[in-house]
């Protein structure tokens, strides 16, 4: 079977539309499911994750007939700014959802700085970046619990309503991209405070068990505090993480579903 027949057999469209759909389809796909962590960021091989790629703009594409059939008429010029664009929008897509996993891995980074651990790096394997013990547990601890919550559902339903949002064919404006950049600096800002939230329990503890220690090297100067601080803190941190990690199940679900509509917003804006 030609492949025009079998393009007109699958989708209904055009050879040269189905073409220029499913190469705009994976300049927005591609970079999206390269930064997010949830996809397995560099940890997947890039085979693997351009077959996910594929495959999830081969599904896609039937719903998007309409717009694919206004890409078949346009000309070359017209298609390489199409494909800038949607490089664009897919990197933009890609750094919100992971903004909150970038939340979490500052979240063990904190942890690890006040307990003394900060040079005990580790690889973070979605990353590939060295960093501390607790941030890497964070990161891996909040994909298995984004998969687990079905996060993984809302991030593919968020990633399929931008091509209404966006269509393939429409460009962008400077004022969306105004209102888009503004977003994106409060949702940097609330990054942090997310971290800092998350971390609390750990640095408080730690930070009242330095002023006990402070008190007793105060009034027996003879124990040796500086020595026995940095096994004491150490082992505090992880008791208080295990603890505390309970939180997680209440406050992550919230978080995953605030990340997915603050997605939904940033696509409202354009």
């Amino acid at each position: 079977m030609a492949l025009g027949e079998l393009s007109q057999l699958l989708w209904g469209i055009e050879p040269s539309a189905a073409a220029a759909a499913l190469i705009s389809l994976l300049a927005r796909l591609a970079p999206l499911i390269w930064i997010a962590p949830v996809f397995g960021g560099r940890l997947v091989p890039t085979p693997i994750r351009l077959g996910f790629a594929l495959s999830l703009a081969l599904l896609i594409l039937p719903a998007l007939a309409p717009q694919a059939s206004q890409l078949g008429k346009q000309s070359s010029l017209f298609l390489t700014a199409i494909f800038v664009k949607e490089v664009c929008v897919g990197f933009s897509i890609g750094f919100l959802v992971a903004l909150v996993f970038w939340a979490v891995q500052s979240t063990g980074a904190l942890i690890d700085s006040a307990r003394g651990a900060s040079n005990a790096e580790t690889l973070v394997l979605q990353s590939g970046e060295r960093s501390t013990p607790f941030a890497n547990f964070h990161v891996q601890l909040a994909v298995v619990l984004f998969f687990a919550i079905g996060g993984h559902r809302l991030a593919i339903r968020a990633i399929v309503s931008s091509y209404q949002a966006i269509p393939l064919a429409r460009w962008l404006d400077i004022a969306s991209l105004g209102q888009f950049s503004g977003l994106v600096i409060r949702l940097t800002a609330d990054l942090f405070v997310l971290s800092l939230s998350l971390a609390a329990p750990v640095i408080v503890a730690l930070l009242l068990t330095d002023l006990a220690l402070g008190v007793i090297n105060r009034f027996v100067p003879q124990i040796n505090v500086f020595f026995l601080a940095m096994p004491l803190k150490a082992a505090l941190g992880i008791a208080v993480v295990a603890v505390a990690g309970g939180l997680w199940l209440i406050v992550w679900p919230e978080v995953v579903s605030q990340a997915m509509s603050q997605i939904e917003r940033a696509l409202a804006l354009f």
